[in-house]
């Protein structure tokens, strides 16, 4: 295992592609659109859930502050 291994490594590395060093591969334009387009989403799905939960809590907030008004006083 260990000989195939170093034989199918061998072979890649002094293949025509590594002739001239590190071969350079370009991240294409497509991929970095997709990557920046899914922080973007990210980012934004972030904030809505804040502002959902701010909404929420103000609005228990204020459910309970009217339910202390409106409830009779045991006298």
């Amino acid at each position: 295992m260990r000989t195939a291994t170093h034989n199918i490594l061998y072979t890649a590395v002094n293949s025509w592609l590594y002739k001239d060093g590190q071969p350079s591969m370009d991240t294409s334009t497509w991929k970095n659109t997709f990557r920046i387009a899914a922080i973007v989403v990210a980012v934004l799905v972030v904030l809505l859930e804040i502002l959902a939960f701010r909404r929420f809590f103000r609005r228990r907030k204020a459910a309970k502050a009217e339910a202390a008004e409106t409830e009779p006083s045991k006298e």
